[in-house]
């Protein structure tokens, strides 16, 4: 069976409608492809953001056409992204695909290996791209026709048609306004995004199945960060010394994530205390991070946790502050329900108590709330922006603030500081959301996902596999992220030299207990990969992520170009590919010996998936990657396998 693709002008029922997603949902969309083409199979897709639609029209006799009807298929990485098959009287297949970016690939059947179809390409939202397949016969003018090759052609129609490079098969024309098509209003079983956000006067409304919620505009500023004269001799050691911050506008959660709207995003509810208007609990900082990737991905805005200074110039009012030691009140009874021996240990629904001088409710008490930031010494010196430290200074803590219904009063304060593993959750651990602003407000901050595994961000460099953007514990790539011993999944705070924290082992080097094949360094097991339960890109990052190996990093040092540079602010290397001109950043993030770091700002050090099995020197070591500021290219070398070192992942 041969396939050959011709061009089909819409015709005047084809209505591709809405210039503006935010007006007509895509449940609209839906339901006039069902009034105008008939049945529907459910797509194993989450409708939650603008569509556009190709239809493909096939033509042939009907053997061949209802073959490819049950062959011709586009996919979007493993989900496939047919929306509708018709009836075995109909030769047309629909497909649905993100407007956003997508990258498809197709399978033609008959054995042949999926081939790129869009890759990161911007489409008009609901739009309809129309093509047709033409069957031919095998034979043409006499001569043998190569089926191959008539695929191949196929997709590079079909590409171009996608890509915007053939105007005639793409059409936004009339809006959703033709009475036939709106009288069928059959709900459609989908999850949906119900509005796009709406401002008022400084407020950001977003509803996402059926949930609502307000993010409340802070304008920039100056002010004293820490343990300032009003919060009286309650002040700890860590809110010194006081310094000043300088923020830009940013946008802020009007009250804490509640449950209601954790449970429409992840589709569960992890909270000790059930209730839809009570803020979400026992949630670990990681938990939030899982959270907000979708919740961007749902969105296309790029929400994240608060840095340390905009959680606490946001508690004291902003630019409105008139000065409280809590957020909105002198007096905690005002704006906090917490524990004082007689109240039920619970929380409380939100908004319940005043609201500070920015409209913000529960900023003390109710839950404790995770910020982005490492817990670190502060800083003498203005600052602008802060993010808190690169990497764990105390205890490998992440810092939380706010106070929570277990505490006293003077935890409640502003300028108080807390902190917890983040990877800790418990029933008084909550977030708020915040969002950077543009002079235009947050609509014009959009996050486009795009080249996602599991959640995460690649960039595919050309090479035999993708590397991640950030370390594994870090959002940002210039972040340094978490520290790792080799085969262990977990930070810690003391990567001993002596050996006596290493979890494979026996407390000494000679004690190994996985991934040994000397009778001299403990026990033989002769495995030569690390598992997926010892790999800590795929323990922390899941799907098919996994550290690299020897050969993979050999491949990144011989394949892209290193070059020494300073990105935000942080020294590292930019690692562009000779094939392909994309790069990624690897921060100079040094190694952990002890409790200390070491070369931080000097040297890139990552771990491999593979041990060093070689010379009896070796034995306890295993590969990473190492190169420094006076090296030209990265390179790889073994190192005690009890180090703590950053882990970037990569996927196929």
């Amino acid at each position: 069976m041969c396939f050959w693709l011709g061009l089909m002008p819409l015709t005047a029922q084809s209505v591709t409608i809405t210039k503006d997603f935010a007006q007509v949902p895509m449940a609209s969309v839906l339901a006039m492809y069902k009034n105008q083409f008939g049945k529907w199979e459910k797509p194993d897709l989450d409708i939650t953001f603008p569509y556009a639609v190709v239809r493909m029209h096939l033509e042939g006799s009907g053997r061949e056409v209802t073959m490819a009807k049950q062959t011709l298929t586009l996919y979007m990485g493993t989900q496939t992204a047919v929306l509708d098959r018709y009836t075995e009287n109909s030769n047309e297949i629909l497909f649905l695909i993100p407007a956003r970016r997508p990258t498809v690939y197709v399978d033609c059947g008959d054995g042949c290996d999926r081939v790129l179809l869009v890759e990161n390409q911007q489409l008009q939202p609901n739009s309809v791209y129309d093509c047709t397949v033409k069957f031919v016969p095998e034979k043409r003018n006499d001569e043998e026709i190569d089926k191959e090759t008539l695929k191949q052609e196929l997709l590079v129609e079909l590409a171009a048609v996608l890509k915007g490079q053939r105007g005639d098969n793409i059409t936004q024309s009339d809006e959703l306004s033709n009475p036939a098509i709106q009288s069928d209003t059959e709900p459609i079983d989908f999850n949906l995004i119900d509005s796009a956000p709406s401002n008022d006067g400084g407020v950001e409304t977003f509803t996402i199945r059926g949930v609502s919620f307000n993010m409340i505009k802070v304008e920039g500023g100056t002010f004293t960060m820490g343990g300032t004269p009003e919060q009286g001799g309650d002040p700890y050691d860590n809110e010194y010394p006081t310094h000043q911050v300088t923020l830009s506008d940013y946008y802020i959660g009007e009250t804490e994530v509640t449950q209601e709207l954790w449970q429409a995003v992840m589709g569960d509810n992890p909270s000790t205390f059930s209730g839809a208007n009570l803020p979400v609990e026992t949630i670990s900082w990681d938990d939030c991070q899982v959270f907000i990737n979708k919740l961007n991905y749902l969105t296309g805005k790029k929400f994240r946790l608060p840095t340390e200074a905009e959680w606490e110039y946001a508690a004291r009012g902003g630019n409105k502050t008139h000065g409280y030691k809590y957020a909105g009140s002198n007096a905690i009874e005002d704006v906090a329900l917490i524990w004082d021996g007689s109240k039920v240990l619970e929380t409380s629904p939100v908004k319940q108590m005043k609201p500070n001088e920015l409209g913000l409710y529960d900023m003390s008490g109710n839950v404790y709330e995770w910020c982005y930031d490492w817990h670190g010494s502060y800083k003498s010196t203005a600052q602008t922006n802060p993010r808190g430290n690169l990497s764990y200074e105390i205890k490998c803590m992440r810092v939380m603030r706010g106070g929570s219904y277990l505490s006293d009063s003077p935890e409640c304060r502003v300028s108080k500081r807390n902190g917890s593993f983040p990877s800790t959750p418990k029933d008084d651990f909550g977030l708020r959301l915040v969002a950077s602003a543009t002079t235009d407000g947050l609509n014009l901050v959009s996050f486009i996902p795009q080249n996602l595994e599991n959640g995460y961000e690649y960039v595919d460099l050309g090479l035999s596999v993708k590397w991640a953007t950030c370390n594994v514990g870090a959002t940002e790539p210039e972040e340094y992220g978490y520290y790792f011993a080799w085969g262990e999944t977990k930070p810690k705070f003391n990567y001993h030299y002596y050996w006596d924290t290493y979890k494979l082992c026996n407390g000494k080097e000679y004690s190994l207990t996985k991934y040994n094949n000397s009778r001299n360094y403990g026990t033989i097991d002769n495995k030569t990969v690390l598992e997926a339960a010892d790999d800590a890109a795929t323990a922390n990052w899941g799907g098919s992520w996994r550290m690299p190996t020897d050969v993979e990093l050999t491949e990144l040092c011989e394949q892209c170009t290193w070059t020494w540079t300073t990105q935000n602010g942080v020294k590292g290397f930019n690692v562009t590919s000779k094939s392909n001109g994309k790069s990624i950043f690897l921060p100079a993030a040094g190694h952990c010996f002890g409790t200390s770091l070491d070369y931080v700002g000097k040297q890139v050090f990552y771990w491999s998936r593979v041990p060093a099995m070689k010379g009896e020197v070796e034995r306890n070591s295993a590969i990473g990657l190492k190169t420094n500021m006076w090296d030209k290219e990265g390179d790889w070398s073994y190192f005690y396998r009890c180090v703590g070192a950053t882990v970037r992942p990569v996927c196929p």
